[in-house]
């Protein structure tokens, strides 16, 4: 039986490397972790599973990430992470492969007495760009919502034209933005005082 529909999801795929420590650490001492993982990451790669996971199940939907990455023939962290989201059944074909760039990371601590999470993060993967998204607009027969990480937002702009040509005026575009006014209005959340994300719909 045919799904339903494609959502699209477009934005970054990362590694987490998680350390569990008992407490925060001072300034020049060293700790031992508790536990240490290392998970899929990105925004738009943890949405795209997520999304996979319910629509397959009980919507009948199909997901698909699409985003720059690594060589995954030359960076284990991209063959982990493309091999997570294949195996949660997202369609990955959309990538645009960048050779000699590391897979972006982050590195996440997690202080159990406290519940805090900070997080070092390190990329130099370029951004996808436009010519990439505009490769796998023809891989996926039947979208029916693009979803965009907002990041490069010049870009994205030009992309948002190109899904709403795509999926003609009924089909659904959102995007979210990272911005540092957006807790002053409605349609935002704040995390945490650390970054606030606003929803907004095309």
């Amino acid at each position: 039986m045919a799904s339903s529909g494609c959502v699209v999801v477009v934005g970054i795929a990362c590694l987490d490397i998680v350390n569990t420590v008992s407490a925060y650490p001072e300034q020049d001492t060293a700790v031992r972790a508790s536990s240490s993982t290392r998970a899929r990451g990105g925004n738009a790669a943890n949405l795209a599973a997520v999304c996979s996971t319910l629509g397959r199940d009980d919507l009948d939907l199909e997901v698909a990430f699409v985003g720059s990455i690594s060589d995954p023939s030359e960076d284990p962290a991209a063959q982990f992470v493309l091999s997570d989201l294949t195996g949660r059944g997202v369609d990955t074909r959309g990538v645009e492969v960048h050779p000699g760039c590391s897979l972006p990371q982050s590195y996440v601590t997690v202080a159990a007495d406290t519940g805090s999470r900070t997080i070092v993060h390190h990329r130099e993967l370029p951004e996808l760009s436009l010519g990439g998204f505009q490769a796998a607009l023809d891989l996926h027969s039947n979208p029916c919502w693009y979803h965009f990480e907002g990041r490069n937002l010049d870009l994205v702009v030009e992309m948002v034209s190109l899904a709403r040509a795509r999926l003609g005026p009924h089909g659904k575009i959102s995007c979210l933005l990272y911005t540092s006014d957006a807790a002053d209005e409605e349609d935002s959340v704040d995390l945490g005082g650390r970054r606030c994300i606003k929803k907004k719909k095309y």
